[in-house]
């Protein structure tokens, strides 16, 4: 979906807009910025290099038929302008209006970037099924280990973002053709940057499911049906790296892992993070 994706980006989220994104995360944001950078470094980097433990595998056979392709690259690494362009695209409409919404937006992402770092100090996780098949992927790999895949933190920011600026358009916007056109874009490009954790091999479907359900339970306002159109929609316009019907199974799989998680944290009565780490340690 890398192209699709990319169509209306000038019109919508071009470079402007990821930069005045980014202008007013330092001048308005600055300290719930950092704060985030910090939680990125200590609840995922960090856990990265500790020393080695007993890691669970958890990537299934079917990632075999998953092949990797160099192109999806582009996607994977979009993911930073994703989320300060959305921001961008915020203030530009509705300024000030948003300021607090924003501020509420990283108090969440604080919040799910610590619930995953706790997932990961408890119930560690790996890939075995990675080839890398191009000097891309190879460098990917390289610097991004295959470990603590699950929930995937990729599948966090972006479906977060998705949804919480889908929501806040909504909230603000008096042009509904506008909304329209920017939920559009939004949804194409998220899809994208999920599918590209597939594709370039730094995560397995589980991993996708996780970071899924994580959304679900941490931010409830946003529904399981947005999740399962999320779902239902990847693969649905680029199948090229596999067939058809490895697409229906890729997603079936999907679903399966997602109800599964979404059960056991009902069970728990919410306890979503005891519920992730439970469902790890039971592979």
């Amino acid at each position: 979906m890398e192209n699709n994706s990319s169509t209306k980006k000038s019109d919508l989220f071009g470079f402007g807009t990821v930069m005045y994104g980014f202008t007013d995360l330092l001048v308005w944001h600055s300290k719930d910025f950092l704060t985030l950078l910090g939680h990125m470094f200590k609840d995922y980097l960090f856990e990265q290099y500790k020393p080695a433990r007993t890691l669970v595998y958890v990537d299934t056979e079917l990632e075999n038929r998953i092949i990797p392709r160099s192109g999806a690259l582009n996607s994977y690494l979009s993911l930073i302008p994703f989320f300060i362009g959305s921001l961008g695209f915020l203030k530009q409409q509705f300024g000030r209006k948003v300021r607090q919404d924003v501020h509420l937006y990283f108090r969440d992402l604080k919040n799910l970037f610590s619930d995953a770092g706790f997932v990961f100090e408890n119930a560690p996780t790996r890939m075995k099924y990675r080839q890398s098949p191009s000097v891309g992927l190879k460098l990917l790999h390289f610097f991004d280990r295959p470990r603590n895949c699950f929930p995937s933190l990729h599948v966090i920011l972006v479906a977060y973002s998705y949804l919480k600026t889908k929501e806040l358009v909504s909230k603000y916007s008096a042009d509904e053709s506008a909304h329209a056109k920017a939920d559009i874009f939004l949804r194409q490009w998220s899809l994208s940057i999920i599918e590209s954790c597939l594709l370039t091999k730094q995560h397995g479907l589980r991993d996708i499911a996780g970071g899924l359900a994580t959304i679900s339970a941490k931010c409830p306002e946003f529904g399981q049906e947005d999740i399962k159109e999320i779902i239902s929609l990847l693969f649905s316009e680029d199948s090229s790296s596999f067939s058809g019907d490895t697409v229906y199974l890729v997603k079936e799989e999907i679903k399966s892992v997602y109800a599964e998680l979404i059960n056991s944290i009902n069970i728990q009565k919410g306890d979503y993070r005891s519920a992730l780490v439970n469902y790890i340690r039971s592979i």
